[in-house]
């Protein structure tokens, strides 16, 4: 019986899909095509006031929110509508209406407060920045110190998503008031995972975790592992992964017993990967760095090069920055982003449409 080259071809493409119907994806950046390339301006601040160490930047409304720590205090709020940095806020200290050391996780609440997480004192807390007079910090829940709580994000119907050095499971659900609802998903496999603690995964695998403006989708992005998960937020308190990508993994060395001490620490080889990144409604933006340490500490935690997803998980677009940032920041029309450049100390913003 003779069979049709048509035929034979479509059988041997069915034998071979990975080579016939797409291409392996080893990387996240093999997910785009050429970047568009985008040239920056010049944020100028009228007070002639210099950011000092900037780690993260979120915006709200017209305010550009930095968490840049200056010596004394953690926050600064510059107004977009006329490049005015207005004042900082968030003192650091012990007492009452203080900050206490370098907190974790800021965050947007809404009604112009922003969030953060206290390790050492086991509390998430918020402040309002619109009132000149009040900069205090406002306690919104303490959880028990066995828990070993080191990220919160607060999401949807009064939940509380925590990652830490849990056995049981990667992400942890709290509700209102902090009791355990479910732990969901594991750690990468690697070579001797089993002989690892949660509290040593934890520390091998960190990254940035954000949510979506409205709480009920969040996403994690690995810092020196190529890790990217969006995953939804149930009322039951039940997460759903609604996309995963995991490439490169680190290479670290583990220290303690991983129960009352713990410590890992990354071999200078393994690249740096999603350095920063920030969300709006729409998207999902990815600042990529891609280099190693050892090639040059300050070049790895700057990049130029930024990816952006939909909140399915779809590729969208990858933009090439004309100046390496540290940091950035997207409007919440995803007209503009905003990036700072540590080394020459710029605030810079990009027109993406």
């Amino acid at each position: 019986m003779k069979i049709k080259y048509k035929t034979l071809l479509f059988l041997f493409c069915l034998i071979n899909l990975t080579s016939c119907s797409h291409k392996q994806i080893d990387m996240i950046e093999d997910m785009f095509n050429a970047p568009k390339e985008l040239k920056h301006e010049l944020i100028k601040n009228y007070d002639s006031e210099y950011y000092s160490k900037v780690y993260k930047l979120l915006i709200d409304e017209n305010n550009l929110i930095a968490y840049d720590f200056n010596g004394t205090s953690f926050f600064s709020i510059t107004d977009l509508d006329n490049n005015n940095k207005m004042h900082h806020f968030g003192v650091m200290g012990q007492g009452p209406n203080d900050v206490m050391r370098m907190p974790r996780d800021l965050s947007l609440m809404g009604n112009k407060e922003i969030s953060f997480y206290s390790v050492n004192q086991s509390s998430m807390y918020a402040i309002n920045y619109e009132k000149a007079s009040d900069y205090y910090p406002r306690k919104i829940i303490s959880f028990d110190r066995e828990k070993k709580i080191m990220n919160i994000l607060p999401v949807a119907y009064n939940q509380y998503i925590v990652m830490g050095g849990f056995d049981e499971g990667r992400y942890l659900v709290l509700d209102k008031n902090g009791g355990d609802v479910s732990y969901s998903f594991g750690y990468p496999k690697f070579e001797g995972d089993n002989q690892l603690t949660g509290l040593h995964k934890f520390l091998a695998f960190q990254g940035d975790i954000m949510r979506r403006p409205d709480g009920k989708r969040f996403y994690f992005a690995g810092r020196t592992s190529e890790i990217f998960d969006i995953i939804e937020v149930n009322k039951n308190g039940k997460l759903d992964k609604i996309f995963s990508f995991e490439g490169q993994l680190a290479e670290f060395v583990v220290d303690g017993d991983g129960v009352n001490t713990g410590g890992v620490a990354t071999k200078k080889e393994s690249k740096l990967f999603y350095i920063d990144t920030n969300c709006t409604d729409n998207y999902i933006y990815l600042l990529f760095s891609n280099k190693a340490v050892v090639d040059g500490l300050y070049e790895a935690f700057q990049s130029n090069t930024v990816f952006v997803f939909d909140w399915k998980g779809k590729p969208i677009t990858s933009y090439k920055l004309d100046i390496p940032v540290n940091c950035i920041a997207v409007d919440s029309t995803d007209k503009v982003l905003y990036g700072y450049n540590q080394e020459e100390e710029k605030m810079v913003k990009f027109k993406l449409n």
